[in-house]
């Protein structure tokens, strides 16, 4: 798996490496519903997808200066910070601002972009390595970033009408 490829890159232990990013990615995938109904859903979208960003930079600099402990910690934190947003909040949205044609679209569209990283992320760590890898993920986290500040409105506090009504 592209994590295990990760963590054998920069020495670590790839068996391990991978149990732990199990580990953390079952215990923050708890925190969103925690904060679900507090905050809105734009608001944990904008700063899941910001933290993404600067957890991918810092792998980036983590793997260019050789510290494979910040490497590690950033791959780690950016599991909880995905998890406390865009791989939980996005479904939640999806089924309040579409109708059942638009949901299937947003779900195969959600699932499609998923299977792709999935398969393309070993390629991409074997021809372009871990930097180059993690410079166009960057590039999506801070494509998702500018999309939900720009572009998401928020539902908190909205009837069903209303979140339907919104695009």
């Amino acid at each position: 798996t592209d994590s295990s490829m990760i963590f054998k890159e920069i020495g670590f232990n790839p068996l391990f490496g991978t149990f732990l990013l199990g580990i953390v990615s079952f215990i923050s995938s708890i925190i969103p519903n925690l904060f679900l109904k507090r905050v809105g859903r734009k608001t944990l979208m904008t700063i899941s997808f910001g933290a993404c960003t600067l957890f991918h930079l810092a792998t980036i600099l983590g793997s260019y200066y050789q510290m494979a402990y910040v490497v590690a910690a950033s791959t780690l934190c950016f599991i909880v910070s995905f998890q406390f947003g865009v791989g939980a909040v996005s479904f939640f949205y999806l089924t309040e601002i579409c109708l059942d044609g638009g949901l299937s679209v947003g779900m195969i569209s959600w699932g499609a972009s998923v299977l792709v990283t999935t398969l393309a992320g070993p390629f991409m760590i074997n021809y372009l390595g871990v930097i180059f890898t993690f410079v166009v993920l960057l590039g999506f986290s801070l494509t998702g970033f500018l999309f939900s500040v720009l572009l998401i409105k928020e539902t908190k506090g909205l009837s069903n009408d209303e979140c339907l009504a919104l695009y």
